[in-house]
C-alpha cells in the first residue's frame, strides 16, 4: 500500500511530462509540418482518401451495396459505376484494412437496416497483416471513437497509445492533405498503368494471421445475426501472379467460411485483362480495370440474385 502511494505522484508526473512533450511536438513545426510526425512511422497525418471517404459517408443514408476491405476495395470496386447503373453504393475500404478493422467499422458506422448488401474484399494480404498500419490510418481519420478504441485494444501494441494521443491532440485540426485520385462514393482510382510486366516471388508460404481469421469469422457471424446480406469477393489478379498460392488461400477461406457461410466470388483469374494495361502496380487495378471488374461483379451479383430488389 505504501509503495502504491509513493508510485502515484511519479506516475502523474510521468503522464504530465509525456503529454507536455507530445503537445509541444504537435505545435512545433519544420517547413510547416509538426515535428511529432518525424518521431515515429506509426504517427500518420490526418487527411487523404481515408479522411475524405469517412467524411462523405452518411450512416443515415440507405445503400444497396457497401464495399469494404483494403486498398483492393477502394481502388478496384467502383461504387460510382454501381450508382450509375441504378444501385446506390459506397466504398468503405481503406489502406491495408484488415478484417479486424472492417469488423469495428461495420459495427459502429453501418446501420444494419440501411444497407442491402455488404461486399467484402478478402485480398490475401489483408489476412496476412496484423493491422497496425490500417489502425494508425483509421485512428486519425474516422469519426467513431468507439471503433478506434476497439481496434487499438485488439492490437495489444504499446505504440497505439501514441496513436490515440495524437488523435486526441489533433482532433480539432482539419486534414493536412488530400488525395487527388479520390472520387465521390469512396473510391480512389488511378488512371496510370504499368510500364513493364510485373514480376512475382512465386512459392512464398501462406500464413494467415490468427486474429484476422478470427475477425473474419466474427464479421460473418455479425452479419448473419443482424440480417445483413454478405458476399466475400476477390478481384482480378495479374495472370503472372502465384496461382498455386492463391489456390491454397481459397482452400483456407473455404474452411473459414464453412458450408453455411456467405458466398465467395473469386474473380482472380476469371478475366482476360492485360497485366500491364489494366493495373497500376503489381496487384491494384487502375481505373480502366476497375470499371471492367465492377461491371463483371454487378452482372454476377444480379445473375445470382444477391442484390436486394430495386
Amino acid at each position: 500500500m505504501v509503495l502504491l502511494k509513493r508510485s502515484v505522484p511519479f506516475l502523474l508526473a510521468f503522464v504530465g511530462v509525456y503529454l507536455l512533450v507530445f503537445w509541444s511536438l504537435c505545435r512545433l513545426t519544420y517547413h510547416g509540418t509538426p515535428l511529432i510526425y518525424s518521431t515515429s512511422p506509426v504517427l500518420l497525418m490526418k487527411g487523404g482518401d481515408t479522411y475524405q471517404r469517412f467524411r462523405e459517408f452518411d450512416p443515415d443514408s440507405t445503400y444497396d451495396v457497401l464495399f469494404i476491405g483494403s486498398s483492393h476495395a477502394y481502388r478496384g470496386y467502383d461504387a460510382a459505376y454501381f450508382t450509375r447503373h441504378g444501385r446506390s453504393a459506397f466504398n468503405l475500404g481503406s489502406s491495408a484494412q484488415t478484417p479486424m478493422n472492417s469488423y469495428f467499422l461495420l459495427k459502429d458506422l453501418v446501420k444494419p437496416d440501411h444497407v442491402g448488401l455488404v461486399v467484402m474484399d478478402v485480398y490475401v494480404g489483408a489476412l496476412e497483416n496484423v493491422g497496425l498500419e490500417s489502425t494508425c490510418d483509421l485512428a486519425q481519420n474516422i469519426p467513431s471513437e468507439r471503433a478506434v478504441l476497439g481496434m487499438a485494444l485488439t492490437l495489444h501494441d504499446p505504440r497505439v497509445l501514441n496513436v490515440l494521443t495524437l488523435r486526441w491532440l489533433m482532433r480539432d485540426r482539419g486534414p493536412m492533405y488530400v488525395d487527388s485520385t479520390y472520387r465521390p462514393g469512396g473510391g480512389a482510382l488511378r488512371t496510370d498503368s504499368l510500364k513493364q510486366p510485373p514480376t512475382f516471388d512465386l512459392g512464398r508460404p501462406l500464413h494467415l494471421e490468427p486474429v484476422q481469421v478470427r475477425y473474419l469469422r466474427k464479421i460473418i457471424r455479425y452479419c448473419a445475426e443482424n440480417h445483413i446480406p454478405l458476399v466475400l469477393s476477390d478481384h482480378y489478379a495479374p495472370h503472372a501472379s502465384d496461382h498455386e498460392r492463391h489456390a491454397a488461400y481459397v482452400r483456407e477461406l473455404a474452411c473459414i467460411i464453412g458450408p453455411d457461410g456467405p458466398p465467395f466470388i473469386d474473380k482472380s483469374y476469371a478475366h482476360h485483362l492485360s497485366d500491364m494495361d489494366h493495373f497500376f502496380d503489381y496487384n491494384h487495378l487502375n481505373a480502366a480495370g476497375a470499371e471492367i471488374f465492377s461491371a463483371d461483379l454487378l452482372d454476377e451479383l444480379q445473375r445470382r440474385g444477391l442484390l436486394p430488389p430495386r
